[in-house]
């Protein structure tokens, strides 16, 4: 009995959870800009237009599926650990709606 728990296959194999985490990663742009039909400037735009949901959506999408992968290693785990909380940071706290690239360390986070 307690050799069965020890051998149990995981739900989510670790290679399907990092290819999700890379799909929707690469795919992030792509989905808010064509999904609402509305041209950004830069991807920190999204959270002030009509695309807001959506993005802030897929980034805490992101920010779960990288805080509850372990990786191989101590270090995966923990880098892993802190992608999630910083994805859902970046999802929560946006930069500011008019920021330029002159004056974006003003005003990001």
């Amino acid at each position: 009995m307690e050799e069965t728990k020890k051998h149990r296959k995981p739900d989510i194999d670790y290679r399907l959870l990092r290819f999700i985490i890379f799909l929707i990663a690469l795919l992030l742009p792509v989905i808010v800009t064509e999904f609402f039909t509305i041209y950004l400037n830069t991807i920190s735009e999204a959270y002030w237009k009509i695309t807001r949901n959506g993005f802030v959506g897929l980034l805490f999408v992101v920010g779960a599926f990288l805080f509850v992968y372990s990786g191989h290693k101590t270090s995966q785990s923990i880098l892993s650990k802190v992608g999630g909380v910083a994805a859902v940071c970046v999802a929560c706290i946006p930069a500011a709606e008019k920021a330029t690239l002159t004056d974006i360390g003003l005003y990001f986070h």
